[in-house]
């Protein structure tokens, strides 16, 4: 009787549990908060983009993935009123993903630093830091948060970001930051 009982949840399980047959469609996030103020991202910049590249060189593998927000329309240029994160890991695991999960942290205490950017060179960061969640089939789950100083606005700014599911870009030109990788 017993097995004739564990012979049946077997056929159960393995009927039910086909992920074939349950595909659940995993919408994009992302939420922005500047000293605390929810940022509407859609309306506030013109271009949000990604990108996610790695390279190994003499057996090293370097991750990097940016976030950049730019207030201008036009190509992403380093001139233009823009926001962003970058995450790197200079000595990633060589896989195939984007970016290896894990806590990235400005002031740097491992390889995966965390850096936020602003134009111009006066800027700077008082902290960061991320958790990488999950890096899946292109998307990307992460939160982080900073602190830094906007020269030209004279202030420090606190910043909050989280996305879910949210596309890792591969093109080069989607961001001026793509350099970094190198």
């Amino acid at each position: 009787m017993k097995k004739l009982i564990l012979l049946s949840l077997l056929i159960l399980f393995t009927l039910g549990c086909n992920k074939d047959d349950h595909h659940e469609e995993l919408i994009p996030l992302f939420e922005l908060t500047l000293n605390g103020n929810v940022v509407d991202t859609d309306s506030f910049y013109r271009i949000i983009n990604t990108y996610g590249g790695l390279k190994t060189e003499n057996g090293v593998t370097t991750k990097i993935f940016i976030l950049y927000l730019q207030r201008d329309e036009g190509n992403p240029r380093l001139n233009s009123e823009h926001f962003a994160v970058v995450l790197k890991d200079t000595n990633a695991i060589e896989n195939f993903n984007l970016l290896d999960e894990g806590t990235y942290s400005n002031p740097i205490i491992t390889s995966q630093t965390i850096n936020l950017e602003i134009p111009g060179d006066q800027d700077y960061v008082v902290y960061a830091e991320a958790l990488v969640q999950d890096v899946h089939d292109g998307l990307i789950c992460l939160e982080a948060v900073g602190e830094f100083w906007n020269p030209y606005q004279q202030a420090f700014y606190t910043v909050t970001a989280k996305l879910e599911n949210y596309p890792i870009g591969q093109d080069v030109e989607s961001t001026p930051y793509s350099y970094l990788l190198d």
